[in-house]
């Protein structure tokens, strides 16, 4: 099971991954990271409660 964003919900943005020379922006690589372990939690507790 998935869910879309539906047009009135609103995007979260997240700065670049790269500087224009390509090298890594640790701290938003870090919160890019948080934010996709939030997502997976929060599926895996709808998921669970689907299910339950």
């Amino acid at each position: 099971m998935y869910s879309r964003r539906t047009p009135d919900s609103e995007a979260i943005w997240y700065g670049s991954m790269k500087t224009e020379d390509c090298t890594p922006i640790k701290e938003n690589i870090r919160i890019a990271e948080e934010a996709i372990k939030l997502r997976v939690e929060e599926a895996d507790r709808r998921k669970q409660n689907y299910q339950g």
